[in-house]
Parts: structure tokens; C-alpha cells; sequence
């Protein structure tokens, strides 16, 4: 005997080999599972999923069934007249996905797009340097900014880009690139631009949704550190949360769970170091101040949370940290 057991978000359906209901039950997935293993346990079985539920086949003495979406189809249109919440359901959970969609939501999406972006620049310009010496090795190397090295490239040749640095084209041991072979070089050049100017409009939206959201937070941290942040943890709802020495060590979770693992040192700081009051402090008080900074930033971002009201914490919070660190 060939036995189906059907789930929506609705109830769970046992069929038999006809498509008759057998018995139906408020889904959970004990009653998913329950079902299954009580009816089919004592055959081979598969699972065959779909938008529109879940099918268990017994296919002890059916194995046409396993991936037959026709008769997943037919399944369907004999549970769906046992469903007639099925509508409302699809209605609320869509309504609920669309409400989940947040600012901090396309934030962090913008966040994590730069770093993205950033490792795209670099991967790009490694690559038109290493095509471009072919033909200008001499000045490839007088350039270190990929950015900057595109710009020049595009704007101007290679013997005027010579006589900058001094150098007879006649003495270069680049050769000699005809147009066609230029171009392709060119349009790199180009993209790496396009990205450069890219990822500069995404940072301007990034530092004014910062500043309009979580003007405290902005305000200790800096619109990038607070931006990283913000990015690794992925709501502010979870940073709300986030304990000050949680906050402290984001960014160094490997260091964190090396030295749990294996007892080594505990890190001091993680994104925290690029805050120019740590990166710039001496090494022995730079754990005191990225322990301030993390205590501050604690109450700067349930601020900005509970009392959005309040844009002057912050402010006033980094006046007293640059005083203690003036002092160390």
C-alpha cells in the first residue's frame, strides 16, 4: 500500500494510494514528523519538497512516485479544499515578510556591499597592473593607489606618463601596445573607476543613515567604525542587546575562540582598533580605552533605540573619553 502525508502551513494530511484523506491534524512538526514515522517507518522513504507543502512517499512498492510532480499536484488540489485558511495564512506571512524590511535591514546590505566592492577594486587592480606593466612597467610601480593608477592611465599616455617620472620612452622596457591591444586595458581602467565612484556614493548613504538613525552611536564610534559594526552584528535590535564587552571584542571572534580553545591571550579589541583614540593610544592602555568606548557605545545605541529624542549623549560621552585618554 502506497501512503502520502501532506503538510501546509495549515494541517497535516494522511493520503492513501486513491488521494483519499485518511486524517488530518493541526501542523506543527511533531505531527509532521509523528505522522511519517508511524505510517512509513517500515519502508524506505524520501522526502519530495515544494512551495506548497511536503510530501512523504512510501515507495516500497511504488518507485514511479518519488519525483512525480504530477501526482504532488494532484495531492495538492484534494488537501487544498481541507485548507480554507490557506489564503489567509500566505496573506499574513507576507504581510509580516514585508514589515520585517527595516532601515537597518538595507544597511547592512549597503555595508557589506563596500567591503564587497572594496575586495573587487583590489582584485581588479591587481590584475590591470600586472596587464598594463606589459606595457609601462616603470611607472606601475612609481603609482601605489589602484585608484589613482587607473586615473592616470585613462587620462593620459605612456610617454607623458614618462616624462613625469623622468624616463625616455626609448629607455622603458615596456613595449610597444597598438590600439587594440590598449583598449581592453582601458575599459578596466574604467570599471575600477566606476567602482571607486560606487562605493563613494554608497558610503555617503551609509554615514547619513548613520547620523539620522543613531546619532549617539555615530557620534563615540564614527560613521565607519559604527558601520562595521553595526554590519557584523546585522540588526540593531541585536546590538541593542549586545553586552558593552561583546561590543568590545566584535571582529575578533577567532582571537575570542582561540583563546577559549586553547587558553591563549584574550583579545583587548577587534573593530573597535580602527577608532582613532585606540589605534593612536600606546599598546598598554589601548584595552582600557576600547573598554570605554565599548561601555559608552552600550548605552549610546539603547539611547538612540528607546529615547531617540536624546541626540546629545553621544557628544557629550566622547568629550569625557578623549579627556580620560588625553590623561593615561
Amino acid at each position: 500500500m502506497v501512503t502520502y502525508c501532506y503538510a501546509n502551513m495549515d494541517s497535516v494530511f494522511l493520503l492513501d494510494e486513491s488521494l483519499a484523506i485518511l486524517e488530518s491534524a493541526p501542523v506543527t512538526q511533531a505531527d509532521v514528523e509523528a505522522i511519517a514515522n508511524a505510517k512509513i517507518s517500515d519502508a524506505e522513504s524520501k522526502i519530495t519538497a515544494n512551495k506548497s507543502g511536503i510530501v512523504f512517499c512510501n515507495y516500497k512498492h511504488d518507485e514511479s512516485n518519488l519525483l512525480d510532480y504530477s501526482l504532488l499536484k494532484e495531492i495538492i488540489v484534494a488537501c487544498k479544499a481541507k485548507t480554507p485558511r490557506q489564503e489567509e495564512f500566505i496573506a499574513i506571512v507576507a504581510k509580516k515578510i514585508s514589515a520585517s524590511v527595516t532601515w537597518d535591514t538595507l544597511l547592512c546590505q549597503a555595508i557589506r556591499s563596500t567591503d564587497e566592492i572594496d575586495k573587487s577594486i583590489n582584485l581588479l587592480s591587481k590584475r590591470l597592473r600586472e596587464w598594463y606593466e606589459w606595457h609601462n612597467p616603470e611607472f606601475s610601480r612609481s603609482v601605489e593607489s589602484h585608484e589613482k593608477f587607473a586615473e592616470l592611465i585613462l587620462n593620459s599616455d605612456r610617454n607623458k606618463l614618462l616624462a613625469e617620472l623622468n624616463i625616455n620612452p626609448k629607455d622603458s622596457m615596456g613595449a610597444e601596445l597598438s590600439e587594440k591591444d590598449l583598449a581592453p586595458i582601458l575599459i578596466l581602467a574604467n570599471q575600477v573607476m566606476q567602482l571607486k565612484a560606487l562605493r563613494e556614493a554608497t558610503t555617503i548613504y551609509i554615514h547619513e543613515q548613520m547620523k539620522i538613525h543613531l546619532p549617539n552611536f555615530t557620534a563615540i564610534a564614527g560613521a565607519q567604525v559604527g558601520a562595521k559594526l553595526l554590519g557584523t552584528v546585522g540588526t540593531v535590535t541585536r546590538l541593542v542587546k549586545m553586552t558593552a564587552s561583546t561590543i568590545q571584542v566584535l571582529g575578533a571572534e577567532k582571537a575570542l575562540f582561540r583563546h577559549l580553545k586553547t587558553g591563549a591571550r584574550p583579545p583587548k579589541h577587534g573593530l573597535l582598533f580602527q577608532h582613532p583614540l585606540v589605534s593612536k593610544a600606546k599598546a598598554g592602555d589601548r584595552g582600557k580605552i576600547a573598554r570605554m568606548l565599548a561601555n559608552a557605545l552600550s548605552l549610546a545605541v539603547r539611547t538612540d533605540y528607546f529615547s531617540p529624542d536624546n541626540r546629545t549623549f553621544g557628544v557629550e560621552k566622547i568629550k569625557e573619553i578623549e579627556v580620560k585618554a588625553q590623561n593615561m
